[in-house]
C-alpha cells in the first residue's frame, strides 16, 4: 500500500501533446524540439520511474528495519537530486486539460505524486527528536553525578485538531498521514543521519503539484504536503513541552541537584526542524486546486482558504502555539491568493470535465464561491484591481439565470450589478470589463449599469 500512488503513476506513463517533445541542453531543463526526440523523453521518464521506485524501496527499508545499506544509501542529498529531476521534466508553463492539444509542451503525468510519495517515505524516517539538551539529563544523587540518556517520546498522537480544539474546522489528512504515524523505536536510537525534508524539498514538491493538472486526489495530495508541514511542527512542540514536565516532576520527586551543562534548551522557533509553510506553499496549492478537473474545485478551494485563515488564528491565539511559533513565519492570503481561487471559480471549457452535467455544476458552484469572497473582500484587506473585478465579473456572470430578461431582475444580475458599480466607482472599468457586462445584460439592462442614455 505504500507504494501505491508510485505504482499507480506508472501505468500512465506520460500525457503528451500532439507536438513535441523537449530536448536536454542541460541537467536541469528541457527545451522543445523535434517529434523524434520522443523517444528520448520516454527513455528520460522510464529512468527517473525507476530511479523513484528504487528510492522508495530503500526509504521502506530503512523504516521497516533501520539498517543501514552499505551502497546506495537513501540520504538526504539523495532524495533532493531525485525530487530536483521530478520538477526539471515538468513545463515552466504547463498546459490545461483542454489545452493539451494545442500547447506546445507535452507534460508528463504523476510527477508531482512521485515526489509526493518520496517526501512522505522522508517523512516516516526522520521522526522529529526533542530539542538540544532535552533528551539528556545530568543530576547530582548521593554526591555522584549521573547521566541518563532518554529517546524521544512519540505517542504517534500528532493530529493538530488535538491541539486547538474546535479552533481548527478540519486538518484530518485525505490520506491518513497523521494518524498511526509511530515511528518504529530503532529509528529513535539510530546513529547516523536520517534523510530528512528540507525547505527546498517541500517548496520543489508543492511546485511541482502547482503544474500538475488531474483529478480531485491530486489537489488533496497538495494539501496534505502543507499540513504535514505543520503537523510536524506541532509535534515538536508538543514534544518540547512533554520533556520539560518530565525533566521537572523527575526532579522534584527524586529531589535530585540538577546540573547545568552549559547546553540551554534551544526555542523552537529557531529550529532547523521547523518548516512551517511560506506564502508561496499556500498559494501552490490553490494552483494545483485551479488545475483540478473536479466540479467542486472553487469550493474545495475557498474551504482550504478559510483553514488557512483558521490556522493563522489560532496561532495568534493559541498559547501554546505563540511560545513554539514565530509570528513573522504565519503567513495571511495576498491578491494572487485572492485571484488563484477566482482562477478554480472559472470553468470556461467543458473539455476539463467529465460530461456537461459536470461543466454546468462546477460554473455553478465557481458562481456562487465567487459571490461569497467578493461579499467577504473587506475581510481579507486587499487593494482590489481591475484584474480581479474582470475575474470576479467573469466568474459570477457563468450563473444560469444570466443573462436575465424578466423585469424582477435576479439574484446573480443584483450581484453582478452590485460589482460592476463599485468597480465603476473605484474607476476600474476597462473595455473587457464592459465586454463581459455586456453579454450578460440586456440593453436596457446595460445602459442603467452605465448610465448611457438610450
Amino acid at each position: 500500500p505504500s507504494q501505491q500512488v508510485a505504482d499507480n503513476n506508472n501505468n500512465n506513463n506520460s500525457r503528451t501533446s500532439t507536438s513535441t517533445i523537449s530536448k536536454v541542453d542541460d541537467d536541469d531543463g528541457w527545451h522543445i524540439t523535434k517529434e523524434e526526440d520522443i523517444p528520448k523523453g520516454q527513455r528520460r521518464l522510464r529512468w527517473i520511474d525507476a530511479q523513484t521506485r528504487f528510492l522508495c524501496r530503500m526509504l521502506d527499508d530503512l523504516y521497516r528495519t533501520g539498517i543501514r545499506r552499505e551502497t546506495d544509501r537513501p540520504r538526504t542529498e539523495r532524495c533532493h537530486r531525485a525530487i530536483a529531476k521530478l520538477l526539471a521534466m515538468t513545463p515552466k508553463n504547463p498546459p490545461r486539460i483542454y489545452e493539451s492539444t494545442s500547447h506546445p509542451d507535452i507534460t508528463f503525468a504523476g510527477l508531482a505524486q512521485r515526489g509526493g510519495e518520496v517526501l512522505r517515505r522522508m517523512e516516516q524516517c526522520s521522526p522529529l527528536q526533542s530539542s538540544k539538551g532535552s533528551s539528556s539529563k545530568s543530576t547530582k544523587k548521593n554526591g555522584e553525578e549521573t547521566s541518563k540518556e532518554e529517546p524521544a517520546h512519540d505517542d504517534g498522537d500528532d493530529d493538530v485538531t488535538t491541539l486547538f480544539g474546535n479552533n481548527v474546522s478540519s486538518f484530518s489528512s485525505y490520506q491518513n498521514v497523521y494518524s498511526n504515524n509511530k515511528p518504529p523505536p530503532h529509528l529513535s536510537f539510530t546513529k547516523f543521519e536520517l534523510p530528512t525534508p528540507s525547505r527546498e524539498i517541500y517548496n520543489m514538491v508543492l511546485i511541482s503539484y502547482a503544474k500538475e493538472s488531474g483529478g480531485l486526489h491530486v489537489a488533496q495530495q497538495a494539501e496534505d504536503v502543507v499540513w504535514s508541514m505543520i503537523s510536524r511542527v506541532v509535534h515538536q512542540m508538543r514534544q518540547q513541552q512533554r520533556s520539560k514536565i518530565e525533566q521537572t516532576i523527575t526532579n522534584e520527586c527524586n529531589d535530585d541537584e540538577v546540573v547545568d551543562d552549559g547546553n540551554e534548551e534551544e526555542p523552537l522557533s529557531n529550529s532547523p526542524h521547523v518548516v512551517l509553510p511560506t506564502i508561496e506553499n499556500w498559494n501552490c496549492v490553490l494552483n494545483c486546486w485551479s488545475r483540478s478537473t473536479d466540479p467542486d474545485r472553487a469550493y474545495r478551494a475557498y474551504s482550504f482558504l478559510l483553514e488557512w485563515t483558521e490556522w493563522n488564528e489560532a496561532c495568534r491565539n493559541n498559547e501554546e502555539l505563540r511560545e513554539g511559533v514565530n509570528l513573522m513565519d504565519v503567513h495571511y492570503p495576498d491578491l494572487d491568493s485572492f485571484r488563484r481561487i477566482l482562477q478554480c471559480c472559472l470553468a470556461t471549457a467543458a473539455d476539463e470535465f467529465e460530461d456537461e452535467a459536470e461543466f454546468n455544476r462546477a460554473r455553478e458552484m465557481g458562481a456562487g464561491v465567487a459571490t461569497r469572497l467578493w461579499k467577504e473582500r473587506q475581510t481579507w484587506y486587499l487593494a482590489l484591481n481591475s484584474a480581479v473585478y474582470r475575474d470576479v465579473l467573469r466568474a459570477i456572470c457563468q450563473s444560469s439565470e444570466l443573462p436575465c430578461k424578466s423585469a424582477k431582475g435576479s439574484k446573480a444580475l443584483n450581484d453582478m450589478a452590485r460589482v460592476f458599480t463599485q468597480c465603476r466607482e473605484d474607476d476600474m472599468v476597462t473595455p473587457e470589463i464592459l465586454d463581459v457586462v455586456r453579454d450578460v445584460t440586456t440593453e436596457k439592462q446595460f445602459a442603467q449599469l452605465t448610465f448611457q442614455k438610450m
